[in-house]
């Protein structure tokens, strides 16, 4: 009968620890760790804080940057990433703050626990150990190692060579361009004719070459009067025309001697007028003219043309040619392109300047 009594009381007690351990809040931990508890000097290991709590509780943790201690000796190289998980059923969050540490010095290092505060507590980790060792060396076998070396220039690759291959393919293209820029200036675009036209012969010279000209062609004058005296009074019109500044060639001989009357006397009139009635007859009426004949109207065109022709007076400044539009636009043309080329010119020095430079710098 006792016995079941005290069990019934055990029982009682086990439901009642159940039940306020079910409606208990739940418990906060903190720890720290290391990945390894040993290594050789001049390594590396991470060093991690945790804390586990209620979602919403304030926590306070160790931060460390890059050069701090976490004791002296014990160095932190970088701080990493802290890592924060949530348990939504739960309502609770774990949060790991980790470090890369290492340690230059031979030593076993004893950490002391880290303080983490929850809302107004303070919490302390665990004490961790760490022992740094020396690196082996096979002094035995002294072969093994090779004596320090010179000093070496590194292997040129690309990116040494990238700008100097870039600028000596520009400076390629700029010749090109500027070969084909002196081609066009010096052989595409005509120079300015107007500045290479021979000077304007006076009036008078260019009648009396046409008429020695015709002079000479005597069997023109025996075979077909109506082509001669159309030479004849064609050069005779063109002189008249040059000379005295209205147009001849559109006017006939009446006409013409009409207007000549205010400019030349009665004389030299009559004889003109007499040539012009000859050619008349022979341009339109078929006359055959005797070679007398026309060797007299020869000599009265160039009777008419010496005595009424205008000396050019030597002291007269020479006109200087016009430059029409088109011409303008040639020089303006060929100034553009000069100005171009001597640009492209510049550039292409400093270019291959560059390269020169660059390469001896490269290769000393």
């Amino acid at each position: 009968m006792m016995h079941s009594h005290n069990t019934y009381i055990t029982r009682i007690i086990i439901a009642l620890g159940m039940l306020s351990s079910a409606t208990a809040p739940a418990q906060v931990t903190v720890d720290a760790r290391l990945d390894s508890l040993r290594m050789i000097q001049g390594q590396q290991t991470r060093l991690t804080l945790t804390v586990n709590c209620k979602q919403g509780q304030r926590i306070g943790m160790p931060a460390y940057k890059e050069g701090d201690e976490v004791m002296p000796g014990l160095e932190v190289v970088r701080a990493l990433r802290r890592d924060t998980t949530t348990d939504e059923t739960g309502g609770t969050m774990r949060i790991a703050n980790s470090y890369a540490v290492t340690s230059f010095d031979t030593a076993h290092y004893e950490l002391p626990p880290f303080a983490i505060t929850v809302d107004k507590d303070t919490l302390t980790t665990k004490r961790l150990r760490l022992e740094v060792y020396p690196m082996e060396v096979d002094t035995a076998n002294v072969s093994k190692f090779f004596p320090i070396k010179d000093v070496q220039q590194p292997a040129l690759g690309w990116k040494d060579w990238k700008y100097v291959a870039i600028n000596g393919i520009l400076a390629l293209l700029f010749i090109i361009i500027a070969s084909v820029l002196f081609y066009w200036r010096r052989h595409g675009i005509p120079v300015i004719r107007i500045l290479r036209r021979k000077p304007k012969l006076p009036p008078h010279v260019v009648a009396m070459n046409e008429i020695e000209e015709l002079k000479e062609n005597k069997q023109l004058a025996a075979d077909d009067s109506k082509a001669y005296y159309t030479q004849l009074t064609d050069t005779l019109r063109t002189y008249i025309r040059d000379r005295y500044r209205f147009n001849a060639l559109e006017m006939t001989s009446t006409e013409i001697i009409a207007r000549l009357s205010q400019e030349n006397d009665q004389e030299a009139l009559n004889e003109l007028n007499e040539l012009f009635q000859t050619a008349d007859l022979a341009k339109f009426a078929k006359y055959n003219a005797l070679l007398n004949e026309n060797d007299t109207h020869l000599l009265t065109a160039i009777d008419y043309v010496n005595r009424t022709k205008q000396e050019v007076d030597p002291n007269k400044e020479e006109e200087k040619p016009k430059l029409s539009a088109d011409d303008m636009r040639h020089i303006v043309a060929r100034r553009v392109l000069g100005i171009l080329i001597i640009i492209l010119i510049l550039a292409i020095i400093g270019l291959l300047g560059y390269d020169v430079y660059r390469t001896l710098q490269l290769l000393s």
